[in-house]
């Protein structure tokens, strides 16, 4: 586990769980939540577009991935809009003060068809939990430290949407290279995604819940917003092998049947063992609807990388899942 991500988590956790292993902080969040605290972290989304490569899926039983209906739908927030407002050049405010839901939303502005960029933003789960305790944690952040310059890598831009509790919403526009202002301080942009990834991904394992539409996967590694999404948490519906055109090939059911038990089983990536990745790669779509990649090691592994700093290996390769090169 990274230092960033052990931070994080260790930040996020309740005090009586009995570590930062995954299940043992989701347990203890859920211990948490029957005496009145609640377990936050970080939020985000999610990710996917309909169109591209059609893969089969592999069916399932899905009763236990349906919501509380008494609880908010996290699919039935305000989805986020197609284009984001202009970043400008004053610092933006983030107040979630009564609040109903949170979305984080992508800059799709580098897709042409507007349809395909609604299927991805139709298909996202909103933070509509634990929103407090999310805001709670945002204004004890550290303060914004400079970091952009000309040398700086691109400035990425994507916005929070927030819904308010009468009805309104608002869009927030975040860059990374411009600090947020959240209770009266200037913080980092990123640290406010990874929290709500966390968030995002704590509400997900308290109250399952699934996507209206099954998202079809695609090679376009672009449409890849961010996500929670981890080995071992959820399964995998669908995959396609792509290459280095772009092209995607789908897996059959059987074949997503074996890759979704390696992803039950991720084990340790070692960044230094001196293994390269091949050109081939699986644009594979979780049970949520997120887009995952997970390329191939030349030491005979496919390697998954996540959003929040995380990185594991599955226990198995397109060889031995009958993928031809």
């Amino acid at each position: 586990m990274s230092e960033r991500l052990h931070d994080l988590l260790r930040e996020a956790v309740p005090d009586d769980a009995p570590s930062l292993d995954p299940r043992a902080v989701v347990a203890a969040a859920r211990r948490a939540r029957r005496r009145g605290r609640a377990l936050t972290g970080a939020v985000v989304a999610l990710v996917l577009v309909a169109g591209g490569a059609l893969a089969t899926t592999v069916g399932r039983d899905r009763s236990d991935h349906v919501a509380d209906d008494s609880a908010p739908d996290p699919y039935g927030a305000p989805t986020c809009p197609v284009t984001l407002p202009p970043p400008g050049t004053a610092t933006p405010t983030l107040d979630l003060g009564d609040v109903a839901s949170v979305r984080l939303c992508p800059d799709l502005s580098m897709i042409d068809d507007q349809g395909t960029a609604r299927a991805v933003l139709s298909g996202m789960d909103a933070l509509v939990t634990g929103i407090d305790d999310l805001g709670d944690r945002l204004a004890r952040l550290d303060r914004y430290v400079v970091r952009c310059g000309p040398d700086s890598p691109v400035d990425e831009r994507q916005a929070l949407q927030v819904e308010h509790a009468d009805g309104r919403t608002e869009v927030v526009p975040m860059r990374s290279c411009l600090p947020v202002r959240v209770a009266g301080r200037e913080v980092d942009p990123g640290a406010i995604v990874d929290r709500y990834l966390l968030a995002l991904r704590a509400q997900r394992e308290a109250r399952p819940s699934s996507p209206p539409r099954r998202r079809q996967p695609v090679c376009e590694t672009s449409l890849k917003v961010p996500t929670p999404a981890q080995p071992g948490r959820g399964h995998l519906v669908a995959a396609v092998k792509c290459g280095p055109n772009g092209a995607g090939t789908a897996l059959d059911d059987d074949q997503v049947a074996a890759l979704d038990e390696a992803w039950q089983r991720p084990g340790a990536l070692d960044d230094g063992d001196g293994c390269t990745t091949s050109p081939l790669y699986l644009g594979a779509v979780t049970d949520q609807g997120d887009l995952v990649v997970l390329e191939q090691s030349s030491c005979g592994e496919l390697v998954w990388r996540g959003d929040l700093d995380e990185s594991a290996t599955l226990p198995t390769s397109l060889q031995r899942l009958g993928v031809r090169a």
